[in-house]
């Protein structure tokens, strides 16, 4: 999903590009790629993801650091600019509670110009997910742990999205939904990973990996687990 995305930025090849939510790394491979005479830096606020990401960009130029997105400050961080050419992320924003804080420090980090390019769960994203999540969330040994867990995801609207931009001063403007539908090979290992990881971190392993059994089995698990993804786009320009 993320290389369709850092194709929109057009770069050309000179840029220093911030990839906010790095994660482990990986995609960040792609934006380094992306600008061979240019820099990359890549944050984090999970202390393990940069740890991931540190290894995966080992004898790389790129520079690793945490930080919470929502206060992110590049003077502070020692990267050796105090703004970039362009501004990167997939999957990570909502994770984040408060996308107008969010937005302003996004546009705070960009040089005049300066192009945005993300893509988060926004809309109907996983819905058929979370009605069977929270289905079995009722059951009597999760229920204490998991009665307000789905308030760690944000799925906005293409609408709400672009207020919040022009609000924190971004111009061309542009958010749309897409549905991009997921089957993975292993629908455990996705759902514990990818999905339900809060929903384990607050049951703990054993009980935790129960729930995501019983979620997959209500998605169809043995057979194959089609994940009901929408994808949030947001494109704009810092003028």
């Amino acid at each position: 999903m993320a290389l369709p995305v850092l194709a929109r930025l057009q770069l050309q090849g000179n840029e220093t590009v911030l990839d906010a939510g790095c994660g482990s790394g990986r995609v960040t491979q792609h934006v380094l790629d992306a600008v061979p005479n240019g820099r990359v830096i890549a944050v984090d606020a999970d202390a393990d993801m940069v740890r991931a990401a540190a290894a995966t960009l080992a004898g790389s130029p790129a520079i690793v650091r945490q930080v919470d997105l929502l206060e992110l400050d590049l003077p502070s961080l020692n990267v050796g600019v105090d703004a970039v050419d362009a501004v990167f992320s997939t999957a990570t924003f909502h994770w984040i509670q408060d996308h107008d804080t969010l937005f302003a420090r996004m546009y705070a980090a960009l040089v005049d110009g300066g192009r945005f390019e993300a893509q988060c769960g926004g809309g109907h994203n996983i819905a058929r997910v979370h009605a069977v999540a929270r289905d079995v969330a009722r059951n009597e040994q999760y229920a204490d742990d998991l009665y307000d867990v789905e308030g760690v995801t944000n799925f906005y609207t293409p609408e709400q999205t672009e207020e919040r931009l022009r609000a924190a001063g971004f111009t061309d403007v542009r958010c749309w939904l897409q549905e991009i539908p997921v089957t993975p090979d292993d629908p455990i290992g996705y759902l514990r990973t990818i999905i339900l990881g809060p929903h384990v971190e607050r049951l703990g392993d054993d009980l935790g990996m129960a729930y995501v059994h019983e979620v997959a089995e209500g998605l169809g698990f043995p057979g194959n687990v089609t994940l009901d993804y929408v994808r949030l786009n947001i494109s704009a320009r810092r003028p």
